[in-house]
């Protein structure tokens, strides 16, 4: 198989929601980053040391902040995703 093939695949899996596409905290895509996720609304903590992602059960955006960004900007808001940035303890050598 084809190195396109795979990245082509992994895209295709990203569109329809099956990975998360890791990206570093300014947004930009990882190069070669993906992580399954479950199915359910959950929330990623990402190393930046080794990269490692886990999975954030229950969401912490309160419906009232969704409805705020709403009005603000006249967006019909359909889902969001937040992502934590730092260090794992086996990275910080604790």
């Amino acid at each position: 198989m084809g190195l396109m093939t795979i990245y082509r695949t992994l895209a295709l899996l990203a569109e329809v929601g099956a990975v998360y596409t890791i990206r570093d905290q300014h947004g930009e895509a990882s190069e070669g980053r993906y992580v399954f996720c479950s199915d359910h609304h959950h929330h990623h903590v990402i190393c930046t040391g080794c990269w490692r992602v886990w999975e954030v059960q229950g969401c912490g955006v309160a419906p009232e902040q969704q409805a705020h960004v709403a009005e603000a900007t006249g967006v019909t808001v359909t889902g969001h995703t937040l992502d934590f940035y730092g260090l794992c303890p086996s990275c910080r050598g604790t």
